[in-house]
């Protein structure tokens, strides 16, 4: 344990004294999304997820028109489905209404 503590600890220190040399920018993004899962159509409801991102990313800069970019994405997505379901348990009886809530909650890590 403790040598992966050094090595992240040297790391850490190579890459803010490479950054001192080689103008390297850095910084997060953040903002809301609203998601839904399309298809076929077998639910009554299909109500959007309202969620969140965050974005952290560099900018290394390569020459004086040129630089990379590299972003790391969290996101959330997802849908929540509403179905209604009749059950008789006979041919003449009064039918029962069960809803069933779907919550299809998605959790995304992106390299860009």
């Amino acid at each position: 344990m403790k040598k992966i503590n050094v090595t992240i600890l040297l790391l850490l220190v190579s890459f803010i004294s490479y950054e001192q040399r080689n103008n390297i920018k850095y910084g997060i993004k953040a903002g809301g999304n609203i998601a839904t899962i399309a298809g076929r159509e077998i639910f009554d409801e299909n109500n959007p997820r309202f969620s969140f991102h965050i974005v952290g990313l560099l900018e290394i800069q390569l020459s004086e028109k040129f630089s990379l970019q590299p972003e790391l994405l969290y996101s959330q997505q997802g849908s929540r489905f509403v179905q209604t379901i009749e059950f008789r348990s006979g041919p003449n009886d009064e039918p029962m209404l069960f809803d069933i809530d779907f919550d299809f909650n998605l959790n995304y890590i992106q390299f860009l």
